[in-house]
Parts: structure tokens; sequence; C-alpha cells
């Protein structure tokens, strides 16, 4: 089980009343703090449907302990490092990302012409790095926690369910 900061008291997941002090903290806006490691690593509470969960910050998983649930190896050896600052920007302080895609995310067709015929619109290339579409939804099911393995699914998820036909 993880440790936490909140609000000046040492709180663990398992811990009852821990839901009643994370619905507190995150209605007085308290940032918890992962024990994992000196210092400790801010974090953030995110209200996740029924329910309010802890998450890293992002670009603060490799500054978690080996040994904590919320570790991640550094964007560099992830195959992400080469598409950070350019193709995805991450905003740690407000916690957003800006994704720039290689595809359009509407289409259009081609400029009229007063005879009725059509030409295809002008393409213009720019020579930095963008995110393909198979790129984006693997960042954002990395992001979302989607890649890993949780308690939380123990009994619900087979591994017949993720084979490609």
């Amino acid at each position: 089980m993880r440790c936490f900061l909140l609000d000046g008291a040492v709180s663990d997941e398992g811990d009852d009343g821990f839901q009643d002090q994370l619905t507190r903290a995150y209605r007085a806006g308290i940032r918890p703090l992962c024990l994992c490691c000196e210092p400790p690593v801010p974090m953030y509470i995110a209200d996740i449907g029924d329910q309010l969960v802890i998450k890293r910050m992002p670009l603060t998983g490799g500054k978690h302990d080996l040994a904590c649930p919320s570790y991640e190896p550094p964007y560099e050896l992830s195959g992400l490092g080469p598409l950070l600052g350019d193709a995805i920007k991450l905003d740690p302080v407000a916690g957003t990302a800006s994704l720039k895609l290689d595809f359009s995310m509407s289409t259009r067709g081609g400029v009229a012409k007063s005879d009725g015929t059509t030409t295809p619109a002008a393409v213009a290339r720019n020579e930095s790095r963008k995110l393909s579409l198979r790129g984006m939804l693997h960042f954002l099911w990395h992001e979302a926690g989607l890649t890993e393995w949780t308690a939380h699914w123990t009994g619900k998820r087979h591994w017949w369910q993720f084979t490609v036909i």
C-alpha cells in the first residue's frame, strides 16, 4: 500500500476513513505527497466517476521509488522521449498535455472550381515530429493506466479479451 501526506497527516491507502480524508483534501484543493522517497513527490486527486483516485503528476514518474506503484521509467527509455517538447508538450503545473497530430481531426473536400471540377487542396508539410493515430492511442492508453494491471481488475479482464484477430 502507498502512504501519502494529506493535509499534514500520514495516510495509507488501506486505512479506514482514507476515502473521507481524500474527499476533504479534494474539496480543499490540497495536493497529496507520495512518501515513497525523500523528498516526497507531489501527486493530484482525480475524480473518476464516483470515486477519487490519487494519480502522479506528469513527468514525475521517475522521481518515485522503484518499488512504488507510481514509478515510471523516464520518457527517454519508453520511446516517447524524442516526441517530448515537439509532438507532446506537457505542462506539469496544470497537469495538461498538448499533442501535435500527424492526421486531421476532421475531413475536408477539395477546392471547387467554377467549372464544377475539383482539385485537391494544397498540402503544407512541416518537418516537426507529430503523433500518428496509433501513437496518440498508445500515449492515451499509457497515460490512462490502461496498459497496467491493477487488483481492481481481478476476475474482470482475461487474456483472451486482448487477443488481436
